[in-house]
């Protein structure tokens, strides 16, 4: 099975200890905004700074019923990671002190667990649009599970690392990532360049070379060569 998200998908981490709330959420904002969100269950919180340096989510839905240290300390660490997350807490605590604090604290929405699948749902669209639109103005484009590639920046970010990539490169994988789990025919990836390089077969798999070489920390994607044909940016299968 292939993955069927968009390239600008939006990311929704939804950290929720209730099992079958958080399943019954999680398909419901699948079913609605089908291939323009990808949303991710995380339950356990103590998980949550590795998975938003692995993935990259635009949008933290942020389950949380006591108001406890530990909810604003996720919220402090979703922040640390990434400046530019949207946070959104649904929480069962209704009182104007926690709200206050939740806002104070980074949150972006508050909305509570029972207005969740009506309000909550009209106001998470309204966000998920937004970064939508943020990502394809930016053409950002997710490579994998744990990469983003910025496309007007020429940077690739792979868990906490960044690679500023020399344009030849940029342009290969721009192209490898909009044409994904097909066969990219060698022509076609010297075309892609030959009008600004003096590109040569041995230049463009030597560029192929060092993409894979940044590649390689995100084990749900791999570009691979098809002999006498092209290569293929692999997506795994465990990427949703």
């Amino acid at each position: 099975m292939i993955t069927t998200h968009a390239l600008d998908a939006v990311r929704v981490l939804y950290v929720e200890p209730d099992a079958e709330w958080a399943k019954t959420v999680q398909w419901y904002i699948q079913k609605k905004y089908a291939r323009q969100v990808d949303v991710r269950v995380q339950s356990n919180r103590q998980q949550i700074r590795p998975e938003l340096s692995r993935w990259h989510p635009d949008i933290l839905l942020l389950a949380d019923e006591d108001g406890g240290d530990d909810t604003w300390s996720c919220i402090a660490q979703a922040r640390q990671t990434d400046p530019e997350i949207r946070i959104f807490i649904v929480s069962s605590c209704k009182s104007s002190s926690y709200i206050g604090k939740a806002f104070d604290s980074g949150a972006d929405e508050y909305v509570s667990r029972r207005a969740l699948m009506e309000e909550g749902m009209m106001r998470l669209g309204q966000m998920i649009r937004k970064r939508r639109a943020e990502h394809q103005a930016r053409q950002v484009i997710r490579v994998g599970a744990g990469s983003v590639f910025d496309v007007a920046m020429q940077t690739l970010q792979v868990g906490d690392t960044v690679y500023h990539l020399p344009r030849m490169e940029a342009r290969i994988l721009e192209l490898l990532c909009r044409n994904r789990n097909s066969v990219v025919p060698h022509q076609q990836l010297l075309a892609c360049c030959s009008t600004e390089w003096d590109i040569t077969v041995n230049s463009k798999d030597k560029s192929i070379s060092r993409l894979r070489k940044c590649l390689r920390d995100d084990a749900s994607v791999a570009i691979t060569s098809i002999k006498t044909k092209g290569y293929v940016l692999h997506t795994a299968a465990d990427w949703e």
